[in-house]
């Protein structure tokens, strides 16, 4: 989310939710994490059109990114989640 504003909040928890419909549908038949990590990667633009037009229709103007990252190795960089 781009603050911890309650508008923001809700922006964060509708795309998260968009995104994850998305996903779950291209993701329903993927045997390990290997693929899942494929199908996912092949479809980070399809994310960011989904989150930006969410973030479009509600009349916010934020800068999106997609991307797949291992979370012990943002965890240990320092860098936020």
């Amino acid at each position: 989310a781009n603050s911890d504003s309650r508008e923001d909040q809700a922006l964060k928890l509708k795309v998260r939710d968009q995104v994850g419909t998305l996903m779950a549908e291209k993701l329903k038949d993927a045997d390990s994490l290997e693929e899942s990590e494929r199908i996912v990667k092949a479809n980070l633009n399809l994310i960011e059109n989904c989150a930006a037009d969410i973030i479009s229709a509600e009349g916010y103007a934020y800068p999106v990114s997609a991307a797949l990252e291992n979370l012990w190795d943002l965890y240990l960089s320092g860098r936020s989640i």
